[in-house]
Order: C-alpha cells, then structure tokens, then sequence
C-alpha cells in the first residue's frame, strides 16, 4: 500500500474523510481533510497554498468528484507541487524515492552509457 510506504518515509498524510478511514484503518496515521466540495476549512488547497504540502495523490472516483479534481490539480500546478493522478503513478514515485534514499544522484551524459 502506497499509503504505508510513504508513511514510513516520513511522510505525513492527508486525505478526504472517506481515504482516511481506509488509511486508518490499516493502522496507519493520517489527517482528514474536508473534501473541497464541503466548504470547510482548512483544505488540501489551503495546505498547498501555505507550502504544507510536498507531494500530492488524487485519484478521484465518483461522479462528484470532478470539479474538485481541477481544482486541486490546478493548485498543484500554481504551486509548482508534483502531483499523482493512479495508484500506479504513486507506487512508481515512492519506489523512486526511496531508490534516491542513500545513495547520490550522478549526472553522467547519454553516450557515457553506451560507451
């Protein structure tokens, strides 16, 4: 469970009522945010503006979900913060980030690899 591994890298987890109590649930610690639809506040766009926010996965399902879906994936861009749209996408991230985890990053040129 992605949730779990970024959990484990210190990470600290947000998420709508619903997600949360999955996340819970599976003994997991998180924070529960009010959907955006609900007008309460404060919110993942609040977090994002405050520069609370690192890393976000949205994977909306639903058929209300859509307006909040662009809002958020919006304040992402305006706030310069990755975002993950599937599952997937969020394995593939944690994967790479724990790959960057104690070991450097080397820059070396293409034609160095094939050499």
């Amino acid at each position: 469970m992605s949730a779990k591994g970024y959990a484990d890298l210190g990470f600290t987890l947000y998420a709508t009522p619903g997600t949360g109590q999955v996340i819970s649930d599976a003994g997991i610690p998180v924070n529960i945010l009010p959907k955006l639809a609900s007008g309460q506040r404060p919110n993942v766009i609040d977090l994002m503006k405050n520069k609370d926010m690192a890393l976000v996965i949205n994977t909306p399902s639903g058929k209300n979900t859509r307006e909040d879906e662009v809002k958020i994936r919006t304040a992402t861009m305006q706030n310069r913060i990755p975002i993950m749209t599937t599952l997937r996408g969020a394995d593939a991230a944690l994967k790479a980030i724990k790959s960057l985890q104690g070991s450097e990053v080397q820059v070396r040129a293409l034609q160095e690899y094939h050499s």
